[in-house]
């Protein structure tokens, strides 16, 4: 690496666990969208089955996105092991 370089940027999945929450939800995915250029980040939202929209506004918004709908509330660690095998990216 050239002196004086920045190391580069780290390939990363953010697995977002969504339950009932749109509006912090969209504001999440503002800010992941918003990032850096050249920022390579992979965004998975699972949403638990929420009853406030919140699946389709992702869909609409932010078609690109992996998103998942479950068909119950599987709570935070069901919600992650839901995301969790989806990341194609080195962290997660």
């Amino acid at each position: 690496m050239p002196s004086g370089a920045s190391p580069p940027l780290p390939a990363v999945s953010a697995v977002i666990i969504n339950w009932n929450t749109r509006d912090h939800l969209i504001e999440c995915l503002e800010s992941l969208n918003a990032r850096e250029p050249g920022t390579d980040v992979e965004i998975i939202v699972v949403d638990n089955n929420s009853p406030d929209g919140s699946a389709d506004e992702v869909e609409r918004r932010y078609p690109s996105s992996g998103s998942f709908a479950t068909s119950g509330n599987l709570m935070f660690a069901g919600g992650a092991t839901r995301g969790w095998p989806s990341p194609a990216e080195n962290i997660l």
